[in-house]
């Protein structure tokens, strides 16, 4: 199971990226 697990771990971490990125996007001009 540790397939799924770092699966899973990637998936949080792609989301997070995006949320960061989209923020990023909003702050800046």
């Amino acid at each position: 199971m540790r397939d799924l697990q770092v699966a899973i771990v990637a998936a949080v971490v792609a989301v997070l990226l995006v949320g960061v990125a989209e923020i990023v996007g909003r702050v800046l001009p």
